[in-house]
């Protein structure tokens, strides 16, 4: 076993996004959620997909 072997479960999954130019104004609303709620923007995609996942799973 390696010393530094993490469980699956345990190591960090990092996706990328993408932005054509005309969605500036995306990064710019992100950019003010983040600083209203104080998260960054991994906390904040997290946040807001566990939000919506609720509101459209209550509702099926």
């Amino acid at each position: 076993m390696a010393m530094f072997s993490k469980e699956d479960s345990e190591r960090q999954i990092v996706k990328g996004i993408s932005c054509a130019g005309y969605e500036r104004n995306v990064l710019q609303m992100e950019d003010i959620l983040m600083k209203k709620y104080g998260y960054n923007r991994s906390q904040l995609h997290k946040s807001l997909v566990r939000e919506k996942y609720r509101q459209e799973m209550v509702a099926l």
